[in-house]
């Protein structure tokens, strides 16, 4: 049976250990040692403090939106949360979406106004409140100016927050009825914040809300 001299284990362990240990240091002093590296290092020094400007420059510009809007919002008087219901709040400041079908303002006719749940700014009126059969309270306008708020998310949908509390109110989409559908007062009187597509008689906004972000306040209320 042939067999292997400690000897000869001594060297191929002595080769193996320097290969793994000093061929990477050999390769990192070989490759900062070409003429090449210091341009390809300058490059992509460069592009970094190029990135970083452009991002800089995007964040300012998010930062004036954000500090217009608050201005907006600030000559709104002081509020108090006005709930404490987990259910809400999932939806309200953790962004869940309620199951569709579930909430009764499905099926509110009365005229009136729907407010955030959090704050109690009001979002939407009965007047732009339609039935689109997607299982949840919809709208093709919003109140006022400024009273909702959007960002787009991640997966290119368009959020749809409050204007005076950023809580989610759900997910705002260009599929809603055509201007001819609704009445013509209305639709002049509805905010220019509200999202519009390219084409001048293209679709309106559909407001797809959570009925958990709303409260409604019937006419009879208000009086």
């Amino acid at each position: 049976m042939r067999y292997c001299s400690p000897f000869s284990l001594s060297i191929f362990t002595t080769f193996s250990v320097a290969v793994v240990f000093y061929l990477p240091i050999a390769t990192v002093a070989f490759a900062t040692t070409q003429p090449h590296s210091n341009s390809k290092l300058q490059q992509h020094l460069y592009h970094v403090n190029y990135n970083t400007k452009r991002f800089a420059t995007a964040d300012e510009e998010k930062e004036k939106e954000t500090v217009e809007t608050e201005n907006l919002m600030s000559t709104n008087e002081e509020f108090k949360p006005r709930t404490w219901n987990p259910l809400r709040l999932l939806v309200l400041k953790m962004g869940f979406t309620e199951l569709k079908f579930t909430s009764p303002l499905n099926y509110e006719k009365r005229d009136g106004l729907y407010n955030c749940a959090y704050c109690g700014l009001d979002l939407f009126d009965s007047d732009g409140k339609y039935e689109p059969n997607s299982g949840w309270p919809s709208f093709w306008r919003s109140k006022e100016d400024g009273h909702v708020k959007y960002k787009k998310e991640w997966d290119g949908r368009l959020e749809a927050k409050c204007g005076r509390c950023d809580s989610h109110l759900g997910h705002v989409f260009l599929d809603g009825p055509l201007p001819s559908k609704v009445e013509k007062d209305l639709l002049e009187k509805a905010p220019a914040s509200d999202p519009r597509g390219q084409r001048t008689n293209g679709y309106l906004p559909r407001f797809c809300m959570n009925g958990s972000s709303l409260r409604f306040q019937s006419v009879d209320e208000k009086k």
